[in-house]
């Protein structure tokens, strides 16, 4: 499952008219599956097909009445965020989108289970692989929610929801490491031996007698190193 928090919005008919939109000809009519606690009959709220889209303006007074009456309403106090399946999982039922809404709002904190002052909220599905959610930061006790780190805790309600649901998890971006993937161990690359070269080579390329000629100012002694460093080396025989 894909979720994606838009960013917020001050008109809460836009927002409405875009959950409503649909992305091509051939998607399913949109529906009203679940809506805030005391809201009423969903078919008392679902706008009317008319030319061109929907008359969402009843629905978008019944969303927005918060906002008039709160204290001190947020700058964008309109909040909106989509849910949509992987084209390899399983279809859900309205019945499914509408408790997995009910969930992820309460798992974010914008609509806890059974409070009547939460905020004002509408979920509308589209077929069974795609649900809007469209809700106004303002509790119908007239307190304004902020609605803070929205993104991380929808991203956690998202995993309980597939859990629940026996969905997939998307998969993880290149470079994630997987929890509970073990680590491979570096493989260890065997150094092949070197030849023996330098100094340490030509020690044991001298001739058997250890007096052999030298620069030495007697000319003879220790067999030099050969290399130009100078350094005698001693012989074996």
């Amino acid at each position: 499952m894909i979720t994606q928090v838009h960013a917020r919005g001050t008109l809460v008919s836009a927002a409405i008219r875009r959950a409503y939109a649909a992305r091509d000809v051939t998607d399913p009519a949109p529906q009203l599956v679940a809506a805030w606690d005391g809201s009423g009959e969903l078919a008392d709220l679902e706008p009317a097909p008319r030319p061109g889209g929907y008359d969402t303006a009843r629905l978008a007074t019944l969303l927005a009445a918060p906002m008039r009456e709160g204290a001190n309403p947020p700058p964008r106090p309109v909040w909106r965020c989509t849910l949509e399946l992987d084209p390899t999982e399983r279809r859900l039922t309205q019945k499914e989108w509408a408790a997995a809404v009910r969930d992820l709002l309460d798992e974010a904190g914008l609509a806890p289970h059974g409070d009547r002052n939460g905020v004002r909220w509408i979920a509308v599905a589209h077929g069974h692989t795609r649900v809007d959610i469209v809700a106004t930061l303002v509790h119908q006790d007239g307190r304004t929610e902020p609605a803070s780190d929205d993104r991380h805790r929808c991203a956690h309600a998202t995993r309980n929801l597939e859990r629940r649901l026996g969905l997939t998890p998307p998969p993880p971006e290149p470079g994630a490491t997987v929890p509970g993937t073990p680590h491979a161990a570096p493989t260890r690359r065997s150094t092949p031996p070197q030849p023996v070269t330098g100094c340490a080579a030509r020690s044991v390329r001298q001739p058997s007698s250890p007096w052999t000629k030298t620069t030495s100012s007697t000319g003879y002694g220790l067999p030099g190193c050969g290399c130009g460093c100078g350094a005698a080396v001693p012989t074996t025989a």
